[in-house]
């Protein structure tokens, strides 16, 4: 499970969706309660 770091996310990532992009990934996901879209680059190790 991805969990949001900043409190106004909310307490967990919903709805999420990987897209990729010129070989980069980024998650986009909805938070504060489902009122707003965010997307994060995700760094693969």
């Amino acid at each position: 499970m991805v969990r949001a770091e900043e409190d106004w996310e909310g307490d967990v990532v919903h709805d999420s969706y990987v897209l990729k992009e010129n070989g980069q990934l980024y998650l986009f996901y909805t938070c504060w309660e489902e009122d707003a879209i965010a997307v994060a680059k995700l760094h693969c190790e």
